[in-house]
């Protein structure tokens, strides 16, 4: 049996909303973050997730990760600048994502291309400087002379 104090809460929790109240509580919520140089606006989770569905974005660098697969969106993007797959190519590569998904990781990279492009080089350059050092010179050199990988 439900209470009359209850009843009145879950009326007001299934009734529709105005669409005064709607546009209030859907409006983008922008918090203010202190940093050393003053406050500034910070875009609101509302915000983002309405731009780039399906897209999480990690705290430690904001680069997104696809929610559902956990699957990091740089990794999309660099298959998509190197080899130039189209969004359907990606997904034939990448069966456990969807066509929503990758259609969301290159919008946000269109949207942001000249940070994410200077990541990658940035990373391929470390790459690069690693394959110079001599151990792993002496270990091509080992796969070689054995038939193995890059052989």
């Amino acid at each position: 049996m439900i209470e009359p104090q209850q009843a009145s809460v879950l009326k007001a929790v299934t009734s529709p909303l105005s669409p005064c109240r709607k546009a209030r509580l859907l409006a983008p919520v922008c918090w203010k973050l202190r940093t050393a140089d003053g406050p500034r606006k910070v875009k609101s989770v509302i915000e983002t997730a309405e731009r780039y569905p399906h897209l999480i974005f990690r705290a430690e660098d904001g680069f997104p990760v696809i929610e559902r697969a956990g699957f990091k969106a740089i990794h999309l993007i660099a298959n998509h600048v190197a080899h130039g797959w189209s969004a359907e190519e990606l997904v034939v590569n990448s069966p456990q994502l969807t066509l929503g998904e990758v259609y969301s990781v290159l919008a946000w990279f269109a949207d942001h291309r000249d940070a994410v492009t200077a990541v990658l080089e940035k990373s391929a350059a470390g790459a690069r400087a690693l394959s110079l050092e001599a151990r792993h010179q002496q270990l091509a050199v080992r796969l070689r002379e054995s038939g193995g990988a890059g052989a």
